[in-house]
């Protein structure tokens, strides 16, 4: 079974002429949508004011922009990470700043999230040198086991450990969110991270590509055990999105096109159902607070000064003489939510931004990009359906934690430690050497991710 769209788009020019309209429409809905849910959110130190509509045109426009560098085809590790990068932070917080009176903090977030996206996707935007066809399967039913018995086995620990703590309460998670997490050890709390981040995500993955049914079920209920236990509803996010990019493209649905078009269909449609629990696990966690945090920390930080690394232990000691100062996370906390415990973390470029401004936010761009490609390296041999499907919670990570807490809070780290051993193990480098000798030839239909 294969999806495709009712008319054919025979250029590239065509195509980016679409993606243009279609993310423009997502702007146009989006705006409704920010309206509509920030009026529910009372946030009581941060006051928005519309402006008037002049600045809605040019806005929309420069961010549509981006259907001209971003890549068409959704075939490899990176296409969907720099996707997801800007489809979660460039174009919502956009929305904001041309919408809803952010204006004073529009250079900072350029120069910081802007540009440096525009550049990421401009090296991405060239065809993939390898192949779409190639069949690895590192580590055969050996890496089944393998996932499934980590799986299986961390699982029952934190079952065992935390069941008198466990709870599928989905209304009140924040409050069970702090119970919980204060019950745990320190040591389980990482073990609970990189199990949700590397271990489930890996598992999920192989069950899904490789129809390993009692893998996915197990990936699953891991995740099930996650949300249960520190109430993340990014254990209930991150699953759903996965399985849905799966089916997507299995039936030949996953292009530039056909991922905006989905965007914009569930930007309407949760604007037309106007639920709490939908906004509450969808669009306000996902895109509306967010946002909120990106622009605390510029607003905040451009009038305090940056921290210079003095909220980090070593580097206060040494390079200062004194003790750390509060993290960046817990001074917005108490600057904007007045909780001075309250942890609110964001995106990576946001956290470089806190520390060095517009010079550390690039320096955090580059390092995403390097761990980017480093991944790309190590699923070089993996049909681009894998890649695709770990991309997702990665780049998801770095769209809401810094780097250095996805990497290892957020059990990145160990994703790209395994996955690189997998294509060490299998002789990765070897073999695509000798694939992208022999590059695919281009489809006729460049919509076509299956070339004929």
């Amino acid at each position: 079974m294969r999806i495709t769209l009712p008319f054919r788009l025979h250029s590239p020019l065509r195509q980016r002429s679409a993606l243009f309209a279609l993310l423009a429409l997502c702007q146009i809905v989006l705006y409704f949508v920010f309206r509509d849910q920030i009026s529910q959110m009372n946030e009581p130190k941060l006051e928005f004011k519309p402006n008037s509509l002049e600045m809605l045109p040019l806005g929309i426009a420069l961010t549509a922009a981006y259907a001209w560098i971003l890549p068409l085809q959704i075939d490899r590790f990176a296409s969907i990470s720099i996707w997801i990068i800007y489809l979660l932070l460039v174009m919502p917080a956009c929305v904001m700043v041309y919408s809803l009176g952010f204006e004073h903090v529009l250079p900072d977030f350029a120069l910081s999230i802007a540009l440096p996206v525009a550049v990421m996707g401009l090296v991405w935007s060239s065809p993939s040198r390898f192949t779409r066809t190639v069949q690895s399967r590192p580590l055969g039913r050996f890496g089944d086991l393998v996932a499934g018995a980590s799986t299986l086995a961390i699982g029952l620990y934190l079952f065992l450990h935390l069941r008198d703590s466990l709870s599928l309460d989905v209304l009140d998670v924040y409050t069970r969110r702090f119970e919980q997490r204060s019950l745990a050890r320190s040591a389980d709390a990482y073990v609970i991270a990189t199990y949700f981040g590397a271990v489930l995500v890996l598992a999920l993955a192989r069950g899904l590509h490789h129809g390993r049914h009692w893998l996915t079920a197990l990936a699953l209920m891991g995740f099930l055990l996650v949300f249960s236990i520190d109430g993340s509803k990014t254990a209930l996010f991150i699953p759903l999105v996965m399985c849905a990019a799966h089916a997507a493209m299995k039936v030949g649905a996953f292009s530039a096109l056909h991922l905006a078009s989905a965007v914009l269909l569930i930007f309407c449609a949760s604007y037309a159902i106007d639920d709490y629990n939908l906004h509450l696990y969808g669009l306000r966690r996902m895109i509306c607070y967010p946002m909120l945090t990106v622009f605390a920390y510029f607003e905040h930080f451009s009038a305090t000064g940056y921290l210079r690394g003095q909220d980090i232990s070593f580097v206060s000691e040494l390079a200062y003489g004194r003790e750390p100062m509060l993290g960046a996370a817990y001074q917005i906390g108490a600057a904007y939510f007045d909780n001075p415990r309250m942890n609110v973390t964001t995106n990576i470029m946001s956290v470089g931004f806190a520390e060095a401004g517009v010079l550390g936010a690039w320096l955090m761009a580059f390092l995403a990009f390097v761990v980017l490609a480093l991944f790309g390296l190590g699923l070089s041999r993996t049909p681009a359906e894998f890649g695709v499907m770990l991309a997702i919670p990665i780049a998801m990570r770095f769209c809401e934690q810094g780097l250095h807490t996805a990497m290892l809070s957020g059990g990145v780290f160990l994703l790209l430690l395994l996955v690189l051993a997998g294509h060490v193990f299998t002789g990765g480098t070897r073999n695509a050497l000798v694939s992208s000798a022999r590059p695919p030839q281009p489809s006729r239909y460049p919509l076509d991710l299956h070339p004929q």
